[in-house]
């Protein structure tokens, strides 16, 4: 059965644009809190809680408008996964700023830039096929380069996993070092929800 959003039906196209359009923010926001000094950690924190909350408000939205409108029961569920997609990339991502101030490790593995650089571009492709869901012919490229940014996270994770004893003795220190780049992994694999329901949409257009 095709994908039917209605083109004329603006709605869902300006929902979906807008909670997409928080993704490269909250990136941001996550990158700039691993190299803040302890002061700037709070006000950073709150900015994070904020766009988290905003994404809840966004995916909301979109939940009511769909309880409204005429669509089949299989358009919706394309609809739904969609935009809960793109509030748990949001929330995940919020987490990992949760665990940076929380846990505060001492000293974070260079993985954890690496990490984060791989949210910042994940984030930009999301919100570039978000404004293409009306043209699903064109959602496979970034469905395939988000799950590519995906295995690049494991990657990374596993040589820090793989290094971790050799770098570091003290087993609090290493556990809270291991626990947020965790967090930073599991941020980044949230996009293959998002890769999954966008290529749902595309295979279900073709």
């Amino acid at each position: 059965m095709p994908f039917r959003l209605r083109r004329e039906d603006a709605r869902f196209g300006d929902l979906l644009n807008d909670l997409a359009g928080g993704l490269p923010r909250t990136a941001e926001l996550l990158a700039e809190l691993l190299g803040a000094p302890q002061q700037q950690l709070p006000e950073l924190l709150a900015e994070l809680r904020a766009a988290d909350q905003a994404a809840e408000v966004g995916a909301t939205a979109v939940l009511r408008a769909l309880s409204s409108a005429i669509m089949t029961p299989f358009d919706r569920v394309d609809v739904y996964r969609l935009a809960w997609a793109l509030r748990t990339v949001v929330q995940r991502m919020a987490g990992a700023g949760e665990d940076v101030v929380q846990l505060q490790p001492d000293g974070l593995p260079d993985v954890a830039p690496e990490l984060v650089q791989l949210l910042g571009r994940a984030a930009e492709v999301a919100q570039d096929a978000v404004h293409r869901v009306p043209q699903p012919d064109l959602l496979t490229e970034a469905s395939v380069e988000l799950n590519r940014l995906t295995r690049q996270a494991r990657e990374a994770h596993r040589r820090l996993l793989a290094a971790a004893g050799d770098q570091d003795t003290d087993a609090g220190r290493l556990l809270r070092r291991v626990a947020v780049t965790s967090s930073f992994r599991s941020a980044v694999e949230s996009f293959e929800l998002l890769a999954h329901a966008l290529q749902t949409i595309a295979v279900a257009e073709s």
